[in-house]
């Protein structure tokens, strides 16, 4: 058994990487910077422009937190502004789908779907 579920653990690396590169690939033809960050406030997706405009490469970025970048009130600011918008679009999204049920976990939801 141990076997099988390295290789699992192996082929979902692969498949992450895969996706990874594909959204990069997408982020890079649009002429607007646009940053992804997980729900740690890492970035995780950047794509030329946003490197462009922060001077730094993609490697010196990827997660990296504003708090790296940025002065203590400017990244507290920038880190509000995430988590609303986070907030807004989880609530868009729960709305579309139907969920009114708080205890119903939208990540979980989303995940049967597949």
């Amino acid at each position: 058994m141990p076997a099988k579920s390295t290789w699992a653990e192996s082929e979902r690396k692969v498949f992450a990487a895969h996706i990874k590169d594909f959204f990069t690939g997408i982020l890079n033809v649009t002429n607007d910077p646009v940053i992804v960050k997980d729900s740690r406030h890492r970035l995780v997706l950047i794509n030329s422009k946003a490197c462009e405009l922060m001077g730094c490469q993609m490697e010196k970025l990827l997660a990296k937190k504003d708090y790296d970048f940025y002065p203590k009130k400017q990244a507290a600011n920038i880190l509000n502004v995430s988590l609303s918008t986070i907030l807004t679009h989880r609530h868009h999204i729960r709305t579309k789908l139907g969920l009114t049920n708080k205890k119903t976990n939208l990540r979980s939801f989303l995940k049967t779907l597949t």
